[in-house]
């Protein structure tokens, strides 16, 4: 069963590390040692294996596959997912068959909000780096000089 193949498998805590490391990687960031080490993980606990290769299937469906086969690509990837017995992916599954034809269409679209949430983190940061600010308006006055394309010549500078 799967849990005397996982005792199979003994790593030390910097091994374990390396192994997370390379299982959070994308298939095309793995260095040699990554693969390995994800290749000796992935097959002594199939579970790890499959719920790695379904993460991978998944980000190609964004990276790899032409916007006209999304959805049958989608429809695979759903029903793989929810016939794979791993809880986490039945329910993944589950959420994104609901929402498939959204995710469809921004693919063919080619619509993200990646650029929103972008200036969302910068405005974040530009908020803790100020310590809080003393009111609204010198938050908003940061984040036009930060973000608002204005270019700020000192004296100095040529």
């Amino acid at each position: 069963d799967a849990a005397s193949i996982r005792r199979t498998l003994t790593m030390q805590a910097p091994e374990w590390r390396k192994a997370r490391t390379a299982l959070r990687l994308g298939k095309n960031r793995l260095t040699k040692a990554h693969k390995s080490l994800l290749r000796t993980v992935t097959t002594a606990d199939t579970e790890v294996g499959t719920a790695w290769r379904l993460k991978e299937q998944f980000r190609d469906l964004y990276r790899k596959v032409a916007p006209s086969n999304a959805a049958r690509y989608l429809r695979r990837w759903i029903d793989e997912a929810q016939s794979c017995g791993i809880v986490a992916f039945v329910q993944l599954a589950r959420m994104i068959d609901k929402k498939s034809d959204a995710i469809c269409a921004a693919i063919e679209l080619g619509i993200s909000n990646a650029l929103i949430e972008g200036i969302n983190s910068k405005i974040r940061l530009i908020n803790a780096r100020g310590y809080g600010h003393h009111s609204a308006a010198s938050l908003k006055a940061m984040i036009y000089l930060n973000l608002g394309g204005i270019e700020v010549k000192l004296p100095t500078q040529r």
